[in-house]
């Protein structure tokens, strides 16, 4: 099939309550390292801006208020009674512009330019397909169009294992071809983020490097508490004299 030449620059909306309110609704570390938690789900939302950017992309960031990031061109707010409601709108402010829209969360450390550019390169071949990236967990983590998607969504049960196949049900029936990219996890549980700890190399030195930082935090808080050699028993006898004596023998 023939490429078809999009004329209008693609927006990319990258969809987040910011770093504070996802920590606080999904949080991934214990208390104690909640700081740590902060850089790396900033790190990702940095992230994800400058693939935009390489992409060639507009980058509008939706949010519930304004970020204190730079490197993106707008802001849009979140608005809806819902998140479904919330999310159609923030992928119908991409399409304002006249070009293809992507929509991805700002979760993603495994996000590299090739997902955006591999989204972009389908629809320029048939602007009517949707492109979808799958997550592990049900959902999604990439929804691509050059068109708007209408009443498809109307039927997605949100927030849920089955988002995914709705999404695609939906699409289906209004006629749209779907492709998918390949699988991509986000950061939503502590498991999500052991997983990813143990994965292997991050696609960007920040990662890397956020992603040492809480191998040794959490080996750490791991390694079993030790008592202090002057207090900690040296032999079951001495133990013994340590602990409360046994009760006298009474007298005959």
């Amino acid at each position: 099939m023939p490429t078809v030449t999009i004329s209008a620059k693609p927006t990319l909306v990258i969809f987040t309550l910011g770093p504070d309110a996802e920590a606080r609704r999904h949080p991934l570390l214990p208390e104690g390292l909640r700081a740590e938690e902060m850089r790396l789900r900033r790190t990702c939302l940095e992230n994800v801006l400058r693939l935009g950017k390489l992409a060639g992309c507009r980058v509008e960031l939706s949010s519930p208020a304004p970020l204190e990031l730079t490197g993106y061109d707008a802001w849009s707010p979140q608005c809806g009674a819902d998140f479904g409601e919330r999310f159609a709108n923030a992928l119908k402010s991409g399409f304002d512009h006249g070009g293809p829209a992507i929509v991805v969360g700002a979760d993603l450390p495994g996000l590299s330019v090739r997902h955006l550019e591999q989204a972009l390169g389908r629809l320029g071949e048939d602007p009517d397909r949707v492109v979808v990236g799958p997550s592990p967990d049900g959902g999604f983590y990439l929804l691509a169009a050059a068109r708007p998607l209408d009443a498809a969504l109307e039927a997605v049960r949100w927030c849920s294992g089955t988002t995914r196949q709705t999404l695609v049900d939906g699409l289906r029936k209004a006629g749209r071809t779907v492709v998918f990219l390949d699988p991509l996890a986000d950061l939503d549980t502590p498991a999500d983020l052991e997983r990813w700890i143990a994965a292997g190399p991050a696609p960007v030195a920040d990662l890397v490097d956020r992603r040492s930082d809480l191998q040794r935090l959490l080996a750490i808080r791991r390694r079993p508490a030790r008592l202090p050699q002057e207090i900690a028993p040296r032999s079951p006898v001495l133990a013994s004299c340590r602990g409360r004596a046994p009760p006298l023998a009474a007298a005959p």
